[in-house]
């Protein structure tokens, strides 16, 4: 199986990808390599209605070190309702090895494949972000001003629902 080249090229890729299903949608956005919150997210795609951010996923895109991603990742649900480790396809192996680990932090793992083919593996509880602080900057970034401190919902009508439907019709 082929490799991707560089984690640039496995995120270019995965945009087109989520370009192409998910950001179809009128109210989902997307942000790459988010700063200023934990940590910098490869991706952050969030649902926003009027001002109103109400979901949150973040996604950890690794090549090949999957306990780096688990970490990072983990560490995105201080704002994120939901996060991902997405790995190299053709590197997937030792991931999936140690999926309980995956399973114990509640952090998603999928693959990826230069073919734009995405396979989810472990689907993470939907859960609200563990620091309000960092939630409340996040939703500040996202609206480039002060805004009513309102908690977003842990349930989102588009994200989760795709997800669902990607990991039901992925062959393990």
């Amino acid at each position: 199986m082929k490799k991707f080249a560089s984690e640039a090229e496995m995120q270019e890729k995965f945009n087109e990808f989520l370009h192409d299903t998910l950001l179809q949608e009128e109210d989902i956005y997307l942000e790459n390599e988010l700063k200023g919150l934990v940590g910098i997210p490869d991706v952050v795609v969030y649902e926003k209605r009027n001002i109103y951010v109400n979901y949150v996923l973040s996604i950890e895109l690794k090549l090949k070190n999957w306990q780096r991603a688990l970490v990072q990742a983990y560490k995105y649900s201080s704002f994120s309702n939901m996060t991902f480790a997405i790995m190299d396809e053709a590197t997937m192996a030792p991931a999936l090895k140690n999926i309980i680990e995956f399973e114990h932090a509640n952090v998603g793992l999928a693959s990826f494949n230069i073919y734009k083919e995405l396979k989810i593996y472990f689907v993470p509880e939907e859960k609200a972000p563990f620091s309000k602080r960092l939630m409340y900057r996040f939703l500040e970034m996202m609206t480039n001003k002060s805004i009513e401190k309102k908690l977003y919902s842990n349930c989102s009508k588009l994200i989760y629902p795709t997800i669902r439907n990607i990991y039901e019709n992925t062959e393990l």
